[in-house]
């Protein structure tokens, strides 16, 4: 499964322990593995084959036939050594790694879930959880016909692979017998060794016109994966490290290293070594970011995160700092290769592991953001066979990729692509549960605009299984919302710009509750969000618990405790703080809904109260009202020279002689309570205005909801003196 035959980081890898043979198998089995260490794979192959012909049951034999036949391709015999592997009981877990592989490769996807599910149920990966939905190859080749893909004229009979953008044109890899080396032949690939090779692009963006690179980057071991960093005028470029007539290896083992050099007019100066090379492992891969102040490249370095990892480092004028693990978001356990990033900063890159149709696919995604998942390309940038080494236009809808798929000129081919944006973009994912990770049946999916955050729509509801999927136009940012009672609400940032048409698995984890309160924090004089108010909750003694700015929308939110009870305020420079009193004692599993209103105390300013509602035809004051009513009480209390008038109003249902009473009678019962709480009568003056000033449409004779009727049975009250 660790297969590297691009500009190879050469393995030599251990021997596994062999039943006893007669003699003459010995010396077979001696020279299958010689020819194994040699990279002489496909002898290694036959002689292995012809060991467990005559001995079946030799699972040593048979599974080093299986990584043979792996390794030069031959995948069809690789699945028949690996299927009689398994039906021995041998099976390791890197033989069922091995074995799901060459299944995909050759297409047998369900059978490739089947051994998946049987590694995970024994091993943990997270990579590969991906593999046990048996749907995931479908997700992949679901939408095809947006992909342009146009074979090179520049390819010959031999590999052709990894382009680079140079000043003028492409560089790419080849193995056909041009340049240097060209008789040596690396037993491997049963190729020449690899050379540098120059290409001009036509305007239609097709290669022409392909010749050796006549300068000191070739020499006669491998060379490729070139990197122009066009500002600082230097190329980069993976060889075999030998410089100078002198290579420099592990004990016979000859790795990889990046070398780089200063060229003008087509000239290539001093080959210096990257200071990060190392004789104890490879480094190649390099590829420069647009600014020039990072370089990615690709090493087997101790310490990864298994196989051949990416790495980046930083320029520092001159120097280069140390070299920096990408992490788990894109390395894994197998190999990642092939790195570039283009000029809107979307990462590039190969990999063996990360869920794919087969061999390397390519993914893209977005380092800066850890919300941006890794993205599987899609078929037919990706097929069952190695697809690796793109590089794009500026645009980002059109480049360049390597590929082995049938179909080309030989055996790596260098293809156009050309990418049509989606109309739309499929948004879907899963409501979990974040302690248990169960489905969260009948939630709400809202969708909210990115500048506001107002909620634009519902746009789900999730199923048995917690899923949700919906369209929205390509190229926008949202916010996803999930919302479930019993449960705090959770929020994700999408950018609609997936180049598949598809974002999938963007989940929402949501925490349960049992008590909660919620709000918003306004501005009392024009009704608008006080957006970045600071909101804290405490214990009723004053000590701090959360503190959190209120939302775009002015909305908080705290989880609470049962029996307990707590203190909210609301903090904004310029304006005097706000607080209310919330209380579970007593109190089934609920949310608390509490608005704080900010305004400044001076002359003349209205504060609605919106949490004083009465029932219809009732002046008395409902439970619901007393918080907001005891927060006027504390307000009464911190400005003792404070003069209000408490006003009152109803809604249009009967005679305005009738509502005009009615309110009058319920501005009193309002202040009657205030004064029940100690706050001197003669600081307040009670004032009914009836439905003399209401809050939307809803005059006589017009049919409304009781909600929009009890929006107008409100209660305000206005600063006289303070």
């Amino acid at each position: 499964m660790k297969i590297f035959k691009y500009i190879p980081i050469l393995m030599i890898l251990g021997l596994a322990a062999v039943p006893l043979h007669s003699h003459a198998q010995k010396f077979k089995l001696k020279l299958a593995e010689e020819s194994y260490n040699a990279f002489n794979f496909r002898k290694a192959a036959e002689i292995y084959e012809d060991i467990i012909e005559k001995n079946p049951d030799d699972a040593s034999s048979t599974r080093r036939a299986g990584e043979c036949r792996m390794r030069i391709n031959d995948f069809d015999v690789a699945v028949q050594h690996y299927r009689t592997l398994d039906s021995l009981k041998e099976s390791t877990p890197e033989d069922l790694l091995n074995y799901a592989y060459v299944l995909k490769v050759t297409q047998q996807y369900d059978a490739a879930v089947v051994v998946y599910e049987y590694y995970m149920a024994n091993n943990e990966d997270e990579y590969l959880v991906g593999y046990t939905d048996v749907d995931w190859a479908n997700r992949i080749v679901r939408d095809s016909s947006r992909f342009e893909l146009t074979e090179m004229s520049i390819n010959s009979p031999q590999s052709d692979f990894a382009p680079a953008f140079a000043e003028e044109g492409i560089v790419f890899s080849s193995a056909r017998k041009q340049g240097k080396g060209k008789r040596n032949i690396y037993s491997w690939t049963d190729q020449s060794y690899l050379n540098l090779y120059e290409a001009k692009i036509d305007t239609d963006s097709t290669l022409m016109d392909p010749k050796v690179m006549k300068n000191k980057a070739n020499s006669r071991f491998h060379e490729g994966t070139i990197t122009y960093d066009l500002q600082q005028k230097i190329i980069y470029f993976t060889r075999n490290n030998y410089l100078k007539g002198k290579q420099d290896d592990d004990g016979g083992r000859l790795n990889l290293g990046i070398y780089y050099a200063s060229y003008a007019e087509g000239k290539i100066k001093k080959l210096k070594p990257f200071p990060f090379n190392d004789p104890t492992y490879s480094v190649g891969h390099p590829v420069i970011s647009p600014d020039g102040k990072a370089m990615y490249f690709v090493s087997d370095q101790p310490g990864g995160q298994g196989g051949t990892d990416i790495y980046v480092s930083y320029r520092n004028l001159d120097f280069w700092s140390e070299p920096e693990n990408l992490g788990p978001k894109v390395n894994t356990p197998g190999n990642e290769m092939f790195p570039f990033i283009d000029e809107q900063g979307t990462f590039y890159f190969a990999s063996d592991w990360h869920p794919g149709l087969g061999g390397l696919d390519l993914f893209y995604t977005e380092l800066d953001e850890e919300s941006v998942p890794v993205k599987n390309f899609g078929y037919p940038i990706n097929s069952s066979y190695d697809d690796f080494g793109l590089i794009t236009y500026p645009d980002g809808l059109r480049g360049y990729l390597s590929s082995n798929r049938p179909g080309g000129t030989g055996d790596d081919d260098i293809y156009a692509f050309k990418i049509n944006p989606a109309t739309m973009v499929q948004i879907s994912g899963r409501l979990l549960d974040q302690a248990t990770g169960n489905p969260i049946p009948n939630g709400t999916i809202l969708l909210k605009d990115q500048f506001n955050q107002e909620v634009l729509e519902v746009v789900a509801n999730t199923d048995a299984e917690g899923r949700y999927q919906f369209d929205v136009p390509f190229d926008e940012t949202y916010t996803i919302m999930g919302v479930k009672n019993g449960y705090f609400q959770a929020e994700k940032k999408v950018n609609s710009s997936d180049k598949s048409g598809f974002l999938d698995r963007v989940d929402l984890e949501l925490t349960a509750y049992d008590y909660a309160a919620e709000g918003r924090v306004l501005y009392s004089d024009t009704g608008l969000p006080a957006v970045g108010a600071t909101v804290t909750l405490t214990t009723i003694e004053g000590e701090e618990l959360q503190q959190m700015l209120a939302e775009d929308d002015g909305s908080y939110f705290f989880g609470l405790d049962p029996e307990t009870q707590y203190m909210i305020e609301a903090i904004k420079a310029g304006y005097p703080p706000q607080s209310i009193e919330v209380d579970t004692r007593g109190k089934p599993a609920t949310v608390i809904h509490s608005d704080l209103r900010l305004f400044k105390y001076e002359e003349g300013t209205v504060v609605r109260l919106d949490n004083i509602y009465y029932d219809y035809n009732k002046s008395e004051i409902r439970d619901d009202a007393r918080r907001d009513l005891d927060r006027l009480v504390q307000i009464m209390n911190e400005n003792p020279n404070m003069k209000i008038e408490l006003s009152s109003h109803t809604d249009a249902r009967g005679t305005d002689s009738y509502n005009l009473r009615l309110s009058d009678r319920r501005a009193k019962a309002a202040v009657n309570y205030l004064v029940s709480k100690g706050i001197d009568k003669k600081r307040m003056t009670a004032k009914g205005y009836g439905e003399t000033k209401l809050l939307n449409d809803c005059g006589n004779d017009v049919e409304c909801t009781e909600r929009e009727h009890q929006l107008n049975r409100r209660t305000e009250f206005k600063i006289l003196d303070i």
